[in-house]
């Protein structure tokens, strides 16, 4: 056994044991929650900013970070709830087991996931020879190309059509120009904020 396979071998098995600890019940209901995070801040993030501003007086800095946080611990709060009572109903019915098994399960999953991730980002960086000739004896590494490849070709619809790829370039300039715009407004409103506070 390689020594790529001892270290990817630890670190799934951390994974594991994460996922054993937590349950599969709370691993998802993370996951969920942490997606809700991020869809409500998006979608009240603004409302809450200006509600800060108008009955707090702060900057918009200041604001934009108060929302941030507020939502985060309003969505964390309300999904720790909903994982003690699921948590209850499964132990009511005598399947706590089953859910901490699921858990390292999803677990081990999570960690091949990752590790496929960065085999992507390795196998397009500029030393992939070289990382390519370090892991070819890899039993893990092996498998995770496998799997990744098997992925690719039984579902090509994870692959961008030729004709859609000046479309999805076209969302990707728009999207930029967003950033850069909001990039703009925040450096603007960052200038204001340090000329008023020099003003008084």
């Amino acid at each position: 056994m390689q020594i790529i396979d001892i270290i990817l071998g630890i670190f799934l098995l951390i994974f594991f044991f994460s996922g054993l600890r937590k349950g599969i019940i709370s691993s998802i209901v993370g996951l969920i929650g942490l997606i809700a995070v991020i869809y409500f801040i998006a979608t009240y993030g603004n409302a809450t900013k200006l509600y800060i501003i108008d009955n707090w007086g702060t900057s918009n800095i200041v604001a934009t970070v108060l929302s941030y946080i507020l939502i985060a611990i309003v969505i964390a709060i309300i999904f720790r709830l909903v994982v003690f009572v699921l948590h209850r109903i499964v132990d009511a019915l005598n399947l706590g087991m089953i859910n901490r098994l699921l858990g390292g399960v999803l677990g081990i999953l999570s960690g091949t996931i990752i590790i496929a991730i960065l085999l992507m980002i390795c196998d397009i960086s500029p030393y992939y020879k070289e990382i390519r000739k370090l892991t070819t004896d890899s039993v893990i590494v092996n498998y995770v190309r496998a799997a990744s490849t098997k992925i690719q070709k039984d579902y090509p619809k994870f692959k961008v059509p030729k004709k859609d790829k000046k479309k999805v370039k076209s969302n990707i300039d728009k999207i930029k120009g967003d950033v850069l715009e909001e990039m703009e407004k925040s450096k603007n409103q960052m200038e204001d904020f340090i000329e008023e506070k020099t003003k008084q």
